[in-house]
């Protein structure tokens, strides 16, 4: 097979650029699966920098040309694929793949937020909503990170849904820039939180239960730290959380490296995770091999991946993230370790291999139709 690969974000440090990365240095590092491809191209667009991704075999080649997203949905986007080499399947890694790149295509749907206004600017969502129809409707199939998202997809596009299928990302290797340093003594306990400031992270409950928590248990509290950066949609929850700092109540953290993380989870008594919603989400997985007890949303691929590993909780119920909490907060040796390794032991279960077994399958699945249709 010829493969063409869009790759955005690769200089993405989260979300998708995590994807990227991760997939990539695992495809090209995969002997079985280069066995079974003639030709892998890959089109950087925006000029990142391709060292991260370890030597190139052969039959790999890596294609940087800078091309505005803006833009690619006009009819310069059709122009530019021209540079690529003639491809049988083209895989864009994102909602979108240059036209006419391959003769079958193929895109990575991470989430479907786009359905829902209050995770994003109704504006926002219309946009994509037809933009992303568009791409589901030229492609041969749309692959999504979750089982709960593949639901949304195929109740979206019932007429397609035999285009849909849902391939979990890989996990492993998170997390480990620490793992020399995993022995702090805390004056305090803390209270971990990571994520982009956005609507679905769901701050303004997280918040909300934290200040119930300190009024009861008062110089007894956790101390809340959060790590992430402003998003959209966020005036209200950042105005909150910056008063909550000056005023000593919480920590919150915008600009961070990926070393300074590491040591937040090794100190972390309590990580929690109350996201309405995720397409697949890897801070959990960050915590689960930090070894730090997690207390996480019982909503979407969340809830989906980590139920009966570790504590889910309603993420729009105070009460029950509060009872979470103190469950975490007093876990202590051997039922702490049982819990930790548990989490550890699901995280595991979710490596590059097997997400770059399953797209190369899919791959000649894809190749044999073509092959059928000649």
């Amino acid at each position: 097979m010829k493969i063409s690969i869009l790759a955005d974000q690769l200089g993405g440090l989260t979300g998708g650029g995590r994807f990227t990365n991760g997939f990539l240095r695992a495809l090209i590092s995969d002997s079985n699966a280069l066995d079974r491809i003639e030709q892998l191209t890959i089109l950087v667009t925006e000029n990142e920098a391709t060292a991260g991704l370890g030597p190139l075999p052969p039959q790999v080649r890596v294609i940087h040309r800078r091309f505005p997203s803006r833009l690619r949905h006009t009819f310069l986007a059709a122009r530019a694929c021209r540079i690529l080499p003639p491809a049988d399947i083209a895989h864009g890694l994102f909602y979108y793949v240059f036209p006419s790149q391959g003769k079958s295509t193929l895109i990575t749907l991470h989430d479907a937020s786009f359905l829902n206004d209050e995770f994003h600017s109704p504006k926002h969502n219309e946009k994509m909503l037809r933009l992303i129809t568009q791409q589901v409707e030229k492609c041969a199939a749309v692959v999504c990170d979750s089982k709960s998202v593949l639901l949304q997809l195929q109740n979206q596009w019932p007429q397609m849904a035999y285009k849909f299928r849902a391939i979990y990302l890989g996990a492993d290797g998170l997390n480990r820039e620490a793992e020399a340093n995993k022995n702090y003594a805390n004056d305090v306990a803390i209270l971990l939180a990571v994520g982009t400031i956005e609507p679905r992270k769901n701050y303004a409950t997280l918040l909300d239960a934290y200040q119930h928590l300190r009024a009861e248990l008062g110089d007894r509290s956790p101390q809340l730290v959060i790590v992430g950066q402003t998003g959209w949609m966020s005036e209200e929850v950042c105005c909150r959380l910056a008063t909550a700092a000056s005023r000593g109540e919480l920590r919150w953290i915008q600009n961070i490296t990926d070393l300074e993380l590491a040591r937040l989870y090794q100190k972390a008594s309590l990580f929690t995770y109350l996201s309405l919603y995720e397409g697949f989400g890897y801070p959990p997985f960050e915590a689960a091999y930090a070894q730090v007890p997690m207390v996480v949303s019982s909503e979407s691929s969340v809830g989906e991946i980590w139920s009966g590993y570790t504590k889910c909780v309603k993420p729009t119920d105070v009460g029950e993230i509060i009872s979470g909490w103190k469950w975490g907060l007093g876990l202590a040796g051997k039922e702490r370790q049982a819990v930790v390794e548990l989490q550890k032991k699901r995280a595991t279960e979710f490596t590059w291999k097997q997400c770059v077994a399953e797209y190369v399958e899919l791959y000649e699945t894809l190749a044999t139709q073509l092959e059928k249709k000649r």
